[in-house]
């Protein structure tokens, strides 16, 4: 079974940290991403691999997310 890494940014009071969860698969990464990556970036790993990159690029209910 294919398993994912998001890693995203977070704050730690005033030094920004990075978080990782397992997640299992795609669309799960990305719902996660926008509710826990608050700094607006995260990452999508498998592996040592770096699938996807991603900025919100806006914000409210609704927020754009930028994959790269």
């Amino acid at each position: 079974m294919r398993r994912l890494e998001l890693r995203y940014s977070a704050s730690n009071g005033e030094y920004p940290t990075t978080q990782s969860l397992d997640v299992p698969d795609i669309i799960t990464a990305l719902a996660v991403a926008d509710i826990v990556a608050i700094l607006g970036t995260a990452e999508i790993w498998e592996g040592t691999k770096r699938l996807a990159g991603l900025s919100r690029r806006s914000s409210g209910p609704r927020p754009l997310w930028q994959v790269d």
